[in-house]
C-alpha cells in the first residue's frame, strides 16, 4: 500500500516533455537540446555555489540534484532534506534519486516540497521494490515521473505499459554514482533502442542520458535520439562555466519528432 503522503498543487510546471521547460526560448522550427547541470555533493557549500551560478544563467531553468545514500552506490550525497535549505531562484529541480528504496526518498521530497521546487522525480530501478507504486505515488503529487537505468540494466526492465506512464526514461551512460568518468559506447545501441520502442508504442517521452556527456559527443547523442543531457563535471570544472552552459544552450535537436 503506498503511503498516505499529502497531495498537494504542484509547484513546478511545464512538464519535461515541454522543449520550453529547459528554459530556452524555441526557435522557429527548431527545439534546443535540454539541459539539466548535476549538483552531485555531500557539501553544502558547494551545493549553493552551483545552484547560485545556475541562478545567474538566465536562459537555464532547471537543474538535477543527485541523492545517493551509499547503499546504491558508495557514495553519499546531499538529501532532499538538506537541499530545502538552499535558494533555487528561478530554477526548477529534477530529482535523481540513486539510492537503495526510491519510495523512501520520494516522501523525504514530499515532506519538502514547499523548499524544493520539484519538477521531476527520477529513480533508478535496479534496488526499487515496484516500479508500479513509485510511478504512481510520483504522478499523484503532480510531478513529472521518471525512471533512471543504470549502464548495465537491460531496457526490458521497464514495460511498454510502464514507459507509457512516464515523462521522462533517463539512460546512465556511465556506472551511476560519481562525475568525471566516461561515455560507455555502448549506450548509443540503448538510446536507439529506448527511440524504437518508443515509437511503437506511441508514447511521447524525453529520453536524457546521464553521465559520460561531454561537448565532443553530444552531437552523436542528439543524432540516435537524445532529447536532454545531464551534464557535471564538464560545467564544474570549467574556468568559466557560463560558457560551456552555453555552448550546450545553442545546440540543437535532431529532425526526428519529439518521441
Amino acid at each position: 500500500m503506498l503511503a498516505a503522503w499529502p497531495k498537494l498543487p504542484s509547484t513546478s510546471s511545464p512538464t519535461m516533455n515541454d522543449p520550453a521547460s529547459s528554459g530556452r526560448p524555441a526557435r522557429q522550427g527548431k527545439r534546443r537540446l535540454g539541459l539539466y547541470p548535476s549538483v552531485l555533493t555531500e557539501s553544502m557549500k558547494q551545493a549553493s555555489y552551483q545552484l547560485a551560478v545556475a541562478d545567474g544563467h538566465p536562459d537555464l531553468r532547471t537543474v538535477q540534484l543527485d541523492i545517493i545514500d551509499g547503499y546504491f552506490a558508495d557514495n553519499v550525497t546531499l538529501t532532499p532534506a538538506d537541499f530545502s535549505d538552499c535558494s533555487f531562484g528561478h530554477l526548477t529541480a529534477d530529482i535523481h534519486l540513486m539510492v537503495e528504496e526510491p519510495l523512501d526518498y520520494l516522501g523525504e521530497c514530499v515532506v519538502n516540497r514547499t523548499a524544493l521546487p520539484i519538477r521531476t522525480v527520477l529513480g533508478q530501478i535496479e534496488k526499487m521494490s515496484s516500479i508500479d507504486d513509485f510511478i504512481e505515488a510520483v504522478s499523484q503529487q503532480g510531478w513529472g515521473a521518471g525512471l533512471s537505468l543504470d549502464l548495465y540494466t537491460p531496457l526490458e526492465e521497464v514495460s511498454d505499459d510502464q514507459l507509457r506512464e512516464l515523462t521522462a526514461l533517463q539512460l546512465m551512460g556511465i556506472e551511476a554514482g560519481f562525475q568525471g568518468q566516461t561515455l560507455h559506447p555502448g549506450v548509443v545501441y540503448k538510446i536507439e533502442q529506448l527511440a524504437g520502442r518508443c515509437r511503437d508504442c506511441g508514447h511521447r517521452l524525453e529520453i536524457i542520458i546521464d553521465g559520460g556527456v561531454k561537448l565532443d559527443n553530444v552531437e552523436q547523442l542528439i543524432d540516435n535520439g537524445v532529447h536532454g543531457v545531464v551534464v557535471g563535471s564538464e560545467i564544474w570544472q570549467a574556468n568559466q562555466p557560463d560558457q560551456v552552459i552555453d555552448a550546450y544552450l545553442r545546440l540543437e535537436l535532431s529532425d526526428r519528432p519529439l518521441i
